[in-house]
């Protein structure tokens, strides 16, 4: 009898990213000294480059150099308090951790070639203390080997949903503060960007053939990483001194260089309308803002964002489908709550936010009936070229 169950895939419909749930078999939780062996040349597993593919820029058919990596965590503590969410941020600093698949984890969770020799895998930080025993499988998505880099976020989001309840391995004070974050916190399907980044970051790279291996020591890939963002930051400072936002993706030159919010306004809107709408930038409807922005508008519709964030975690977006629906004091909320949130946005101006909305400074009495619906529908004519 095979005690060693066939590994399972599963497949995110949002994302199209397979993922390889092969918890149930128990990885090996050591990297024995075969861990140093070269990958074989079973499907997956990874040769040099040539220097003639790589000058011509053809897809590589092999990877570079494949290395074993014992343990890695997932975070990059430089940068993902500002792009995720307080829950995602301790997940991966406390909860999960990339690896590389031993002879041993090969032989026992891939009899179909399901995974090579140092394959990267993602498995739970509190199982790998748990002793493998021969036929007794380990809680549901413990362990999975993402075919992509792409897969990643959907492994380690299922391993929130799924694990966490049946693990026994985690302490019930973590338990405790990932229900607690979960209140307040989502799994964002556009932050995936990010998710992405950060693991390349980590020296991670994709196999033409399925698959994802490290190809540098993770310490010195992250060490490269963050250079790379100092001196991305030097080069373009963001407000008050916050390291600049990425530029927004999905909008195109012609939405880009549109200002909603023109110095003439001042004197026709209330100052703290003004101060807000100062605040947001435009852009365009893609694919991945139906699933944060609750909008069915067509793909390339204008809307606007954060312009601190650029709604790189798919918050602070918004895409009014009318003036009238754009003008109304719910917008101006859900515009001001996600100011008040962000981490990018200057406290000086979170707090002249404050101010002008409780009525400090106001100068609403000076002006005209209506004064509002016409600068809303300015500044929609503004953002769809009228």
């Amino acid at each position: 009898r095979d005690d060693c169950p066939n590994s399972r895939a599963t497949e995110d419909r949002t994302s199209s990213e397979e993922v390889r749930d092969l918890s149930p078999t128990g990885l090996s939780r050591d990297v024995s000294a075969e861990s140093a062996a070269a990958p074989p040349a079973a499907t997956g597993s990874s040769k040099a480059v040539t220097g003639e593919e790589e000058a011509h820029g053809a897809a590589p058919k092999e990877l570079v150099c494949a290395i074993p990596v014992r343990s890695t965590p997932l975070c990059v503590s430089s940068t993902d308090a500002t792009w995720l969410s307080d829950l995602n941020v301790y997940i991966r600093q406390n909860c999960v951790e990339a690896f590389t698949a031993t002879e041993l984890d090969v032989a026992r969770t891939s009899k179909r070639g399901r995974i090579a020799l140092h394959q990267v895998g993602i498995r739970c930080r509190f199982c790998v203390a748990q002793p493998w025993e021969e036929g007794k499988n380990s809680a549901a998505a413990s362990v999975s080997f993402p075919v992509s880099i792409g897969g990643v976020y959907e492994s380690v989001k299922r391993w929130h949903r799924v694990h966490t309840d049946l693990c026994t391995g985690i302490p019930n004070d973590t338990k405790e503060k990932l229900r607690q974050l979960s209140e307040s916190s989502v799994w964002v399907p556009t932050s995936r960007q990010y998710w992405s980044e950060s693991a390349r970051g980590l020296g991670m790279v994709d196999s033409p053939n399925g698959g994802i291996y490290f190809t540098k020591n993770p310490t010195d890939a992250l060490a490269e990483y963050n250079a790379k963002k100092d001196v991305a930051n030097e080069d373009g400072q963001g407000r008050d001194g916050a390291p600049a936002a990425p530029a927004t993706a999905n909008a195109d030159d012609g939405i880009a260089n549109k200002e909603l919010v023109l110095c003439s306004d001042k004197t026709e809107v209330s100052p703290y309308v003004f101060l807000l709408m100062s605040q947001v930038q435009p852009t365009t409807f893609t694919e991945a803002d139906r699933f944060v922005a609750r909008s069915k508008g067509p793909i390339g519709f204008a809307g606007f964002e954060c312009r601190h964030c650029s709604g790189h975690a798919g918050l602070g977006k918004y895409f009014p489908s009318s003036a009238k629906n754009m003008c109304t004091n719910s917008t101006s909320q859900n515009i001001h709550s996600h100011l008040l949130k962000c981490r990018r946005v200057p406290q000086v101006v979170k707090a002249e936010l404050d101010e002008l909305k409780r009525g400090g400074r106001s100068t609403d009495a000076n002006l005209t009936n209506g004064w509002r619906r016409r600068f809303f529908d300015k500044v929609w004519m503004r953002l769809h070229g009228y």
